[in-house]
């Protein structure tokens, strides 16, 4: 796997032998083997209306999931979101399943003009990838005969993260690891009645993969990274690991700290050589 240095560390040079992938960020939740563990991301196209028909102002979107149990998603987003091009201003995720997608399309006065065309509210949408695409015909409302198509597409930085991770055990996504001593599980095993509604949302989160954080509190960096990339291999996951220990860390504000200059460069190379033969996703000094 290749090695993507963020360029923040000129003057430091690190040979790594692992299979490490750094970024400055990541967009993507846990990827358990539980289907509703499993997230998408995605971004929705302008609908550009024909010169002289009535202009929408803000465009509502649900998307309503059928299985594996009930769950909604709205958003609003105004016009001005798809005329800065930000395709981030556009962007919302949901959990794998199968989704009955609608939009609405309003004026200036929130009146209701363009909707999804009613065949297109009874499709049924089998999100099962972060790749998934779709095309949703828009009609004026009260009419069928549609005046625009707009399409529901992968996020861009869902598809880098999805290229990236074509390592990952089921090929399509990436697999975290789950901490089995973290504070929720703890709390999950304590909690009476053990099979209640607060021990099932406690076991939840509990399942969801977490990122590792390091610096002073870490003790021996050798073996608290070891630690870690031990748990991911017998997981057959991704450690998440964050280094935050570069000397003069956040300019001596809110997040002071880190360590000395001459210091940094033996306590990185330990932290790389630590993480052995573990697939690694590092976030480096964010």
């Amino acid at each position: 796997m290749k090695y993507l240095f963020p360029p923040l560390l000129p003057s430091l040079s690190l040979s790594l032998s692992v299979s490490i992938t750094l970024l400055i960020s990541a967009c993507s939740r846990s990827s358990q083997e539980d289907e509703a563990s499993h997230v998408a991301s995605f971004s929705i196209s302008d609908f550009k209306t024909l010169a002289g028909a009535p202009a929408w102002s803000t465009m509502e979107l649900t998307f309503k999931r059928i299985t594996p149990g009930p769950l909604k998603l709205e958003k609003k987003y105004d016009k001005s979101a798809f005329e800065k091009g930000d395709v981030k201003d556009v962007t919302f995720s949901v959990e794998y399943g199968h989704y009955n997608i609608d939009l609405n399309y309003l004026d200036k006065d929130k009146k209701l003009v363009y909707e999804a065309c009613p065949a297109e509210t009874k499709k049924e949408h089998s999100i099962e990838t972060p790749e998934y695409l779709a095309k949703i015909e828009i009609c004026p409302v009260g009419s069928e005969q549609p005046a625009g198509t707009v399409t529901v597409q992968p996020s861009s930085d869902v598809t880098l993260i999805t290229k990236l991770g074509k390592g990952a055990s089921n090929g399509t996504a990436w697999k975290f690891w789950v901490d089995p001593y973290s504070q929720a599980k703890n709390d999950a095993n304590n909690i009476t009645p053990r099979d209640g509604a607060d021990a099932r949302r406690l076991n939840y989160i509990a399942d969801q993969g977490a990122a590792v954080w390091y610096a002073n509190w870490s003790g021996d960096i050798t073996q608290a990274v070891s630690k870690h990339a031990k748990g991911a291999l017998e997981q057959d996951a991704f450690a998440v690991m964050i280094p935050y220990y570069i000397p003069d860390r956040d300019c001596g504000q809110h997040s002071a700290g880190g360590t000395q200059a001459s210091e940094y460069k033996n306590w990185i190379a330990k932290f790389a050589a630590a993480i052995g033969t573990a697939k690694a996703l590092i976030l480096l000094e964010p």
